[in-house]
C-alpha cells in the first residue's frame, strides 16, 4: 500500500486513482542535456556471474 498525503494511491501493485499531472515552468523540461548518440548500451552494466547480491 503506498499513502500520499495521507490517501492511499496504490495498493496491491496497482493505482486506485490516476496520479495528477503538475504544471512546470516550460525552463525545467530542458535542464537535463544528453548527446543525441546516447543509446542504451551507454547505460548498460557489465558484471560476470550469476548471482545477484
Amino acid at each position: 500500500m503506498v499513502i500520499k498525503q495521507g490517501k492511499i494511491v496504490a495498493k496491491e501493485g496497482k493505482l486506485i486513482n490516476e496520479p495528477k499531472i503538475g504544471q512546470y515552468p516550460d525552463f525545467l523540461s530542458s535542464t537535463i542535456k544528453l548527446a543525441p548518440e546516447l543509446s542504451p548500451d551507454a547505460f548498460a552494466i557489465k558484471a560476470e556471474g550469476s548471482v545477484v547480491k
